[in-house]
């Protein structure tokens, strides 16, 4: 019996075991208020609505839930994008599948495919999607690849067999979910089920993904697949770092920066390369399977791929970005960060990254004028005292409630941002020139010599021996008695009488 037949065999049992052991449950709970009745002659009410509320929550964890399918992204049409369907088209062909009934456009790194409508899988259309920021890493070789892999789940019946185990898995949730405290015994029966469910499944999901891959190396190459993985994984890990650092915080305060082109600049940043290396080499070093894995790890998908025979004359690689496939393509990647749901309503300001270092002055403004109470009239000097920064960041954490959600080191990066934004300010007004370079920390540029505040910050608030250093800092830009809620307003101060000292032989002044 081959893998495939065997797989569905087991899924669609594991549905079915489902199916019966919760509706054998229910009419047995239905039951018991019965029994009690022609037995003992007598109910007893609150045995009897807990039966039959435990009934209720079974019935509808039973019930099928609708198709509550999301649109991913913008849909891309034929006649708009002929170069890609013509990709499409081909893979199909070779994998022997049917075109996708939708395609779309996401702004992730990321590609995948799944059923929507129908029943369980039955008489549904298929959807395929596709990440801008993936398009513009991969070559087209390589994007083959990728849709290769998802047409792979297509062709072993992985999106039917999908919607089942998710449709089961949705069923679990909502009959665990709709039982109350009175019902801790099916409650625990429910976790019992999800957690042989979930395991069982999720081994099924590893082995498609092998099978799929398999079906992408032949459709390619062996060679063209292992570097399609490697490339999806460690651009999948650069551009969450990425969007976090560098975008999401301007698309919250209303900025439109230019995605795609930022994460080139971002990726050349030297740092950001080492970090990716030491990345790939701690996750081609991990290669123990979990029970709760979706996906294999690395490092067994390229092992088994070496295994395949090599494909003669299409082992290299010269073909343009997957990206010029798209027409208009900064058209498209401003639609699709639009629509990102995140930060005010209103129609985002283009930015070009050029211009960051003005923005950032904006939103460090915002961030003092929110604190102001919290900093109390505090001067950059009394950051010094260890009992004062503990006060400041008690009282900064305190006004803002979801913070609590945060660990200590969270919270401790939260203070710092508000506090290094008040020092930013105040090193402008002082003659230092901003400078927000891509993947690479702010820093403060006066008469040649660079600071970088927000790391000197970070020493200040966990190293409990650099306060002298802080001092020495604060005298030599003269910030010394400035105010973190004023941090622009400059006090008056008696001229100096003696030479500026200078921090590691660089005079600011």
């Amino acid at each position: 019996m081959s893998w495939n037949i065997l797989r569905g065999l087991l899924a669609f049992l594991l549905v079915i075991s489902f199916y019966v052991l919760v509706g054998g449950l229910a009419i047995f709970l239905f039951w018991i208020p019965f029994a009690e009745l022609f037995e003992l002659h007598r109910i007893h009410f609150q045995l009897a609505a807990v039966c039959w509320g435990g009934t209720i929550s079974l019935l509808w964890a039973l019930w099928p839930a609708g198709d509550r399918f999301v649109v991913p992204g913008l849909r891309l049409v034929p006649t708009q994008h002929p170069d890609l369907f013509r990709i499409l088209q081909s893979v199909a062909t070779a994998t022997q599948q049917p075109m996708p009934s939708e395609v779309y456009l996401t702004a992730e790194v990321n590609a995948f495919v799944l059923q929507r409508g129908g029943f369980l899988g039955f008489k549904s259309s298929r959807v395929m999607a596709l990440g801008l920021p993936l398009m513009h890493q991969l070559s087209q070789e390589q994007l083959k690849a990728v849709v290769a892999h998802e047409f792979g789940h297509f062709a072993k019946g992985d999106t039917a067999i999908g919607a089942w185990l998710y449709q089961t898995r949705a069923a679990i949730a909502r009959g665990a979910e709709g039982l109350d405290n009175r019902q801790k015994l099916l409650r625990s029966m429910f976790r019992w089920y999800a957690n042989i469910f979930v395991r069982a499944t999720h081994g099924i999901s590893r082995q498609q993904e092998f099978i799929a891959d398999h079906l992408a190396a032949t459709v390619t190459s062996p060679k063209t697949m292992q570097q399609t993985l490697r490339t999806v994984e460690e651009i999948g890990f650069a551009f969450q770092l990425y969007m976090r650092g560098e975008v999401l915080p301007l698309l919250k305060e209303g900025f439109q920066p230019p995605v795609v082109q930022g994460f080139n600049a971002f990726l050349a940043v030297p740092e950001v390369k080492s970090n990716l290396e030491k990345y790939m080499k701690q996750t081609l070093g991990y290669q123990k399977m979990q029970a709760f894995d979706t996906h294999p790890p690395l490092r067994q998908r390229l092992e088994a791929l070496a295994k395949l025979p090599k494909v003669a004359n299409r082992d290299v690689d010269t073909s343009p970005l997957a990206s010029s496939l798209l027409r208009d393509f900064i058209r498209l990647e401003q639609q699709i960060y639009k629509s990102f749901q995140i930060g005010s309503s209103m129609p985002r300001k283009a930015l070009a990254w050029s211009d960051i270092s003005v923005v950032y002055q904006e939103i460090w403004r915002k961030r003092v004028t929110a604190n102001k109470k919290a900093f109390s009239s505090m001067t950059f000097q009394n950051l010094s005292d260890s009992e004062m920064r503990k006060q400041l960041s008690r009282t900064l954490t305190l006004s803002k409630p979801d913070l609590e959600q945060l660990n200590d080191q969270q919270a401790g990066r939260y203070v710092r941002s508000i506090v290094g934004a008040s020092l930013m300010l105040a090193l402008h007004a002082h003659g230092f020139e901003t400078d927000a370079p891509i993947g690479q920390a702010i820093s403060a540029t006066k008469k040649g010599a660079t600071v970088q505040p927000f790391e000197l910050l970070e020493q200040l608030f966990v190293d409990q021996n650099s306060a002298n250093n802080w001092i020495q800092f604060c005298q030599d830009t003269g910030i010394t008695n400035e105010f973190l809620d004023q941090p622009e307003k400059s006090v008056v101060r008696p001229a100096q009488t003696q030479p500026p000292v200078e921090i590691s032989g660089l005079g600011f002044n």
